[in-house]
């Protein structure tokens, strides 16, 4: 007797199907018969526990809520962030996909209502990817948030403890290089992206595995390093898709790091929202203005259609008292939990100008961002926090 349940792809071409087909194979989850639909009227000739369905195949909310009764699990793949379905999906249990995010995250969502099956897929994933590196992605709606700064000073406070620290900058126009005197050359992100686009299966091979590796910057300090890759074309950034995306972070993942830190650009575009879907936790970043607050809202608001925002922490920066709103007044509207808060300082300008992190510097600032940093992996003790205040 096939004890299998039944996963139904409808969908208008066979990507999604044959990515989750693979992406199943490789993590050993062999528990689902998994059919691909080109029809809605086939749908009564197959009894099914689990159901992804494109958008164009769903007239209305009503027949999505009666597709999703007669199914254990629905999931609605969906070509635009800001989905008209997506409040109300929430509060049907209906799960909305981005379908342009990486699969790896699709086939997590459809075992997300088996913790067994869900289980042995991490186990394997962790197996494939030789790592278990935490990957934490630093992003916000408006730019001067203070997301480099963030980035650089979290991955080298973290360095300084003795793990291995990988600083990968998505954004758009690189600032990474000149805060930390990087030499500009020809390596960067790019080489790595045009190696995975010439692997048909996008998988993480022994060549990508070395241009990974030759395009990686080392910022050095005392008894400790922090690898860097940036990019060094934005013509060539802003084309690079989520599968590209999760090739590279699996390349890292493979290498070994015990953190791979993200620095991204300000745009809703398909990279990010890869970046954001594959990453375990994102720092939100926010400063005292009206402005970037309410854009924040904004940006809340598509990662909770998406159903991705319970990864995210708070980041206040550039914090002033004499502020139009408080921290504590963003963080309630937001609901979100805190990573910490950067008050406003001059510290933080002079040593970027200056090329010296003021991670590795002694004064009030630093132990904020130490805070932060110890939100993202607990490695400094009591003695070491003892002067930081989470809240302001």
């Amino acid at each position: 007797m096939d004890t299998k349940q039944n996963l139904i792809i409808l969908d208008k071409d066979e990507k999604i199907y044959d990515g989750i087909k693979e992406k199943f194979n490789e993590w050993n989850i062999y528990e689902y018969n998994i059919h691909y639909l080109k029809n809605l009227s086939e749908l009564k000739e197959v009894k099914f526990s689990y159901l992804v369905i494109d958008e164009e195949y769903v007239s209305d909310f009503e027949q999505l809520k009666w597709l999703h009764s007669i199914s254990g699990k629905c999931i609605l793949l969906v070509d635009k962030l800001n989905h008209k379905y997506g409040g109300m999906s929430m509060m049907e249990g209906i799960e909305l996909h981005y379908r342009h995010s990486p699969i790896n995250s699709l086939s997590m969502k459809i075992l997300g209502k088996n913790p067994l099956v869900r289980n042995k897929a991490s186990e394997n994933k962790k197996k494939i990817k030789n790592g278990k590196g935490k990957v934490v992605s630093v992003m916000s709606a408006a730019g001067g948030t203070g997301k480099s700064t963030i980035a650089i000073n979290a991955g080298i406070h973290i360095a300084k403890k003795g793990k291995k620290v990988l600083l990968i900058d998505f954004s758009t126009f690189s600032s990474i290089p000149v805060k930390l005197k990087i030499k500009a050359d020809n390596r960067g992100i790019d080489s790595v992206v045009s190696e995975i686009e010439r692997e048909d299966e996008r998988s993480v091979t022994k060549i990508i595995k070395e241009k990974l590796k030759e395009n990686i910057h080392r910022f050095e300090m005392k008894e400790a390093h922090m690898d860097v890759i940036y990019s060094d074309s934005p013509l060539k950034s802003e084309k690079v898709d989520g599968k590209a995306v999760e090739c590279l972070i699996e390349a890292a993942q493979v290498l070994g790091y015990d953190l791979i830190i993200i620095d991204t650009s300000d745009e809703l575009n398909e990279k990010n929202i890869a970046v954001a879907e594959l990453s375990d936790e994102i720092l939100l970043c926010a400063s005292s203005d009206i402005g970037v607050g309410w854009k924040l809202i904004k940006f809340k608001e598509i990662l909770d259609h998406i159903q991705i925002s319970h990864k995210c922490k708070l980041v206040i920066n550039k914090y002033n008292r004499k502020a139009a709103f408080s921290c504590k007044q963003l963080s309630m509207e937001l609901n979100l939990p805190w990573a910490g808060i950067i008050p406003f300082s001059n510290h933080i300008q002079y040593s970027d100008n200056h090329g010296v992190p003021i991670a590795l510097s002694i004064n009030g600032v630093n132990k904020n961002i130490k805070g932060i940093s110890n939100e993202i992996l607990p490695l400094f003790d009591k003695r070491e926090m003892r002067s930081w205040k989470r809240y302001s």
